[in-house]
């Protein structure tokens, strides 16, 4: 998956993961130029644009539904959008925002240990992604407002710390 390849450094992962989430890879990969696959014979296959439909189709259908959760979440309808991100969790295992949204959800509705354990996945998927250890502060201290348990509280200091060691602060 593109969001999680170490071969391109943060800004550019961030930078297609936009682009795959507005459908617009697919296209821009196909306008732009002719995108080989390299064999072991040292011969390519060209992947043509019937290819890249059903990729965009199946990026569509999961870009639709992970929205969707989104006004569902905004409307305050946590039960529908996490069952939404679940479902899209079953096709995707390997999002990123799809835990990192339902992380939020799971804090707003006071489960607290898949709120972790959905932020915790997320910072493993994308382990040199500041953003996801300063979200992962968040919802550490979001847990610690609605435990009282002190040990959430040297969880967000860590996580953010690392978060700022990422960055280079």
């Amino acid at each position: 998956m593109l969001q999680s390849d170490a071969r391109f450094p943060t800004r550019q992962r961030a930078f297609l993961r936009f682009l795959s989430e507005r459908h617009l890879l697919p296209d821009l990969l196909r306008r732009s130029f002719e995108l080989t696959v390299p064999r072991p014979q040292n011969t390519s296959t060209t992947i043509h644009s019937d290819q890249f439909r059903d990729f965009r189709i199946t990026m569509s259908d999961k870009v639709t539904k992970y929205n969707q959760a989104e006004k569902l979440k905004d409307e305050g309808k946590l039960d529908e959008a996490a069952g939404l991100l679940v479902e899209l969790l079953e096709e995707d295992p390997s999002h990123v925002l799809t835990h990192l949204t339902l992380g939020r959800i799971y804090t707003l509705q006071g489960k607290f240990d898949e709120a972790v354990f959905h932020g915790l996945k997320a910072c493993e998927l994308e382990p040199n992604e500041a953003f996801n250890f300063t979200a992962m502060s968040v919802t550490y201290q979001r847990v610690f407002a609605g435990t009282q348990e002190r040990k959430y509280i040297q969880l967000a200091e860590d996580a953010m710390a690392h978060a700022h060691r990422l960055q280079g602060n």
